[in-house]
Parts: structure tokens; sequence; C-alpha cells
């Protein structure tokens, strides 16, 4: 239990920081300009269209009774940095509103097309930093993890799905205009989200080899780079020949030399390349954690 709690406290501060900048968003460009974007605040953007609500509050509501809805369906680890989320997202919404009401409302009232860009950005930035440590910010967000924890699908894919169905429904209420800026902040939030949950991991090219000189070409390989691979055995589908595929993963600056190898040693090889956004063991996780 101590080590599992452990495990988890030591993501709250980047719990905090994502909420803080949702709240920014939220508070300071959202809700001023009446951006349709996704989450609960723009699922209070649309519900305003149609009642007379306090904005600040009713994003407060959606925040607390989406959090119970996770809590129930996503364990442990989620709850407790759910919790986190659901004090501070009202929280900072409580205070920034505040300092909101300060000020000359004129102050906040931007070009929609780059409100739409900056709440977004920021948004997304929230969101990723927050999935990242396996939380949620508590809000519609909650609605993708429970997708994807049945389905494997791609996080940033199913918020903009759910985004995206946020900013459709709001059409009724504010026009193709207001929802064609929507979809604009809903694309830059996905697009932000996906690129805060790539952040610090390190683009690899997996090759695979198939050739004559399959031995020759794994010491070259082994000596030259440092690298392992895998041989495995098949055979032609039309020729009906032997052959060895050799399978090796290298780093972006790895890779020309790579080629380079395998063409020296038989140049009628044939090689499918294909990218790799994050390789976990030896040789590249466990050396920087290891042996640095």
């Amino acid at each position: 239990m101590k080590e599992f709690l452990k495990e988890n406290l030591k993501d709250i501060p980047i719990v905090v920081l994502g909420n803080l900048a949702i709240a920014i968003a939220v508070v300071f460009f959202v809700l001023p300009n009446e951006i349709l974007v996704g989450g609960t605040s723009g699922v209070t953007v649309v519900l305003s269209a149609f009642f007379d609500i306090n904005k600040q509050l009713t994003v407060q509501l959606l925040t607390i009774g989406l959090f119970l809805l996770g809590s129930i369906i996503l364990g442990k680890g989620f709850l407790i940095k759910t919790v986190v989320s659901a004090i501070a997202s009202p929280l900072f919404i409580s205070i920034l509103g505040g300092i909101y009401n300060t000020l000359d409302d004129s102050i906040f009232v931007m070009d929609k097309l780059a409100t739409s860009v900056i709440s977004g950005v920021l948004i997304g930035l929230g969101v990723g930093m927050v999935y990242r440590k396996n939380g949620s910010t508590g809000g519609m967000d909650i609605i993708p993890l429970i997708v994807n924890k049945y389905t494997g699908a791609s996080l940033a894919v199913l918020v903009m799905i759910v985004d995206g169905l946020t900013v459709l429904f709001g059409v009724v209420g504010y026009g193709l205009n207001a929802a064609f800026y929507g979809i604009v902040s809903v694309l830059v939030c996905s697009y932000i989200i996906n690129k805060t949950l790539l952040l610090g991991t390190e683009k690899s090219k997996q090759v695979q080899i198939i050739c004559e000189s399959s031995k020759i070409i794994v010491e070259k390989i082994s000596k030259d780079l440092d690298r392992g691979t895998t041989i495995i055995d098949a055979h032609g589908g039309y020729t009906k020949d032997k052959k060895e595929i050799v399978i090796a993963v290298v780093s972006i600056k790895e890779y020309p030399k790579l080629v380079d190898i395998v063409k020296e040693i038989d140049e009628n090889a044939f090689m499918i390349i294909s990218d790799v956004n994050q390789v976990e063991g030896r040789g590249f996780t466990l050396q920087r954690r290891y042996l640095h």
C-alpha cells in the first residue's frame, strides 16, 4: 500500500500543473469568447445557449459528476489522481474566475480564430500532462479513458471524437461559424495531447531485412552499431525458397549506417522500414536508466 501511494503521489505536481493550464484556458479564453471547445467547458458553452446558467458553477458540477463515474470504473490509481483534479480544477477556476471578475471584460475578448488555437493548445497541454500520469482532469476526458480501457483505441483520437461531437451539438445554438472555430480548437487540442503523450520518447526505425547473407549482416550490425537483432525463418510465397528475415531496431541517427551496412553486403537485399515512436528495453530505455 505504501509503495502504491508513493508511486502515485510523485505524479501529483504534474497533474496539478495540467489542471492549471486547463483552468487558464477555460476562464480567460473559452468562457469569455464562448468558444465551442470540448470538455466540460465546451458542454457548458453549449448549455448556455439554451439555459440561463452560471457557467463556472456548471463546469464544476459536470467535473464532480464525471469524477464519480470514473472512480467507479477506472480503479485506484485513477481515483487518487482524479481526486487531485477534482479539487484542483474547481479551485483554480474559482480563483482565476475571481481574478477575471476584477478585470475589464474587454481584455479577454479576442479574435475567434486566435482564441480557438490558444485554448486548444492550453487544454491539450493540460489534458496530455494528466494523461501521461495515468490520471484524469475529472471532466469529459473521463469518457475517452473509459472507452480506451475496453478498446485500446488512441486517447488523442477518442478525445477528438468526444469533443467533436460536443462542438457539433453546439451548432444548434451557435451556428456553423461558431462550430468552425470549435473544430479548429478540437483539432489543435487533439494534436497537442498526442505530442504531449509522446514527449520525451525517442523515435526509432524498425528495419526488416530479407536477404541471402543474413548471418554476415547480423554480425556487422552487432559489431558496428552494437545493436541486437532477431532472425525469423520464412520462405518465399512464389519461389518457396527458404529465407531468413533479420529484424533490427535502431535510432534515427543509426539508420543511415544500417542501410549502408546492408547495401555493402547485399545490394539486392529487400528492406521494410517503419517508424517506431518508443522502444523499451536494453540498449534503449534500460541503457539510459541503469548504465548512465
